[in-house]
């Protein structure tokens, strides 16, 4: 209750306090601690980043943020996702989508290029292969000469059919552009950005956790599986030996599917974007129709069974040729004349070959040194081969037209 006094036409309030009565005292209830935890954790569940953290997205915040990369891969990438995503006002998974999007647009033209240069190398390999198995051959012998001669054939035959490797490599452009995509996104997931942690799709809400049902690594491996068995995204992959082929087929799709199993949901859905985009690729790379149309040159059709001869899909006995056979062919003494030429071929390399040793052993006190030995041994080994390759070569051609 509060007095009011008169002074100088003043009024100055005076507090007097009247205790309350004991009886009107209520106790008070104070909850415990475990129960507020409870209802914090509660609480927490429910929020996302965007509701910590209500910044109004604008070019250049995820910078604001501290992603900061500098000049390079990752920064190119930050900018374009970013752009897209504040120009486009789609949710980060569409805006992850769309830019992987446009990265393989900017790079068609380089696969363009690829596929051509690999339907180049396609027809030229034909040529190229037996010009290689010399190669090998003169590189056991250590004949350089030879080599130089054989690679500058193989030079002139890669210029006519106008093949360039580095047109040939220009896709792998790709490797640098996947690693700053990589970093980036693991980057905004760790943070996180806000709003990654909602702006999920289907039964990935959560952007910045892995595929909880593992769809999107096993979806990835599958792409790329039926990527490399319809010879890559160039649609030919003749380059590749055996080896890499089940390696890149089989090996490569089961690796991804490991790797990605851990990664972020975010990084994920930018890789199976990638991998579908480079299996419609391979798919459009590997019509006629599509080829003719962006310029690429054609792939070489498959020989059919007259063109392959006698060895397509069983072994044949070779039989011996009747009387007929026989007096068509003495005429043309094609068998005859091989088998000839291989006989005095290997008189006269062994001829050699003895007469080398006999001039050696007289100059050198009748024995020869151990390098001396090897060089021999090495020109005899050379010879051999060589020759079972003329023998071989023209049996082949007996039989071609034989057939």
């Amino acid at each position: 209750m509060a007095h009011y006094y008169i002074i100088s036409a003043d009024l100055l309030p005076v507090q007097t306090t009247i205790p309350a009565p004991e009886a009107a005292v209520t106790a008070t209830v104070i909850p415990s601690k475990e129960i507020v935890q409870d209802d914090w954790a509660a609480s927490l569940d429910n929020l996302t980043t965007s509701d910590l953290l209500p910044l109004e997205e604008h070019i250049g915040y995820l910078k604001a943020l501290g992603l900061d990369y500098g000049w390079g891969p990752t920064a190119m990438i930050q900018y374009l996702l970013e752009h897209v995503h504040i120009w486009t006002q789609t949710p980060w998974w569409a805006s992850i989508i769309l830019s992987a999007f446009l990265i393989r647009l900017a790079l068609f033209k380089l696969n363009i290029n690829a596929a051509d240069q690999a339907g180049r190398l396609a027809r030229a390999t034909p040529q190229i292969k037996p010009i290689q198995d010399k190669v090998k051959i003169a590189r056991a012998a250590r004949d350089t000469p030879t080599m130089m001669v054989l690679s500058a054939q193989m030079k002139g035959i890669m210029k006519a059919e106008g093949v360039s490797y580095f047109k040939l490599f220009g896709p792998f452009l790709q490797v640098p552009l996947g690693y700053g995509t990589f970093r980036l996104l693991q980057g905004m997931s760790h943070l996180p950005v806000p709003g990654l942690d909602s702006g999920g799709i289907l039964w990935i809400r959560d952007l910045t956790i892995a595929d909880p049902f593992y769809t999107l690594p096993m979806l990835t491996s599958v792409m790329m599986y039926f990527t490399f068995k319809r010879g890559g995204e160039t649609g030919s992959a003749t380059t590749l030996t055996p080896t890499m082929k089940i390696m890149f087929t089989y090996g490569l799709p089961l690796m991804s599917f490991l790797f990605m199993s851990f990664w972020p949901a975010c990084v994920q859905l930018t890789f199976t974007t990638t991998s579908i985009i480079a299996l419609g690729t391979a798919t459009l790379f590997r019509h006629p129709g599509i080829r003719t149309f962006l310029g690429i040159s054609d792939l070489p059709t498959p020989r059919s069974a007259t063109d392959i001869g006698p060895y397509k899909g069983v072994m044949n006995v070779y039989q011996p040729p009747s009387a007929t056979e026989e007096a068509a062919e003495k005429p043309k003494t094609v068998l005859g004349g091989a088998v000839a030429e291989l006989r005095g071929a290997a008189k006269q390399v062994i001829g050699s070959a003895k007469s080398y040793q006999e001039r050696k052993a007289k100059a050198g006190g009748g024995r020869l040194t151990a390098g001396e030995l090897r060089r021999a041994k090495a020109y005899e080994d050379k010879r051999k081969r060589e020759l079972d390759i003329e023998k071989w070569e023209a049996e082949g051609r007996r039989i071609g037209r034989r057939t």
